[in-house]
């Protein structure tokens, strides 16, 4: 079975720089507010890019800015963009990276193959 093997993600929500790596069963645990469900989210926006339906996905979340990790200091600063980046090994060709790239106003997806 071909599974996912990496997912990182930046700027969205509670999630300001995160590195994961997956295995066939993840379990995540942690308080409140800790970016459980932004995790989720996460894995919720990347399935509506690959079947097109990211624009009314991001709409339905209030938009862009208002899923901007707010930044820390106190003074109600955003993060300038946020980005997911999913990893998968197909046998026999190089890691296939799908990444989605996100600012208020814009948004841009990229499958990469690696070399």
């Amino acid at each position: 079975m071909s599974t996912f093997e990496r997912i990182h993600v930046q700027g969205f929500r509670r999630l300001y720089d995160v590195d994961l790596k997956l295995r066939p069963l993840n379990v995540m645990i942690g308080a409140n507010g800790s970016g459980k469900t932004s995790l989720l989210e996460v894995f919720s926006r990347l399935a509506a890019s690959a079947s097109g339906k990211l624009k009314s996905a991001i709409r339905d979340l209030a938009g862009v800015d208002s899923n901007l990790t707010v930044l820390a200091g106190g003074d109600g600063e955003k993060a300038k963009f946020c980005e997911f980046e999913l990893e998968k090994t197909v046998l026999s060709f190089p890691p296939l990276r799908y990444a989605i790239s996100l600012k208020p106003g814009e948004h841009r997806t990229q499958l990469r193959l690696s070399h």
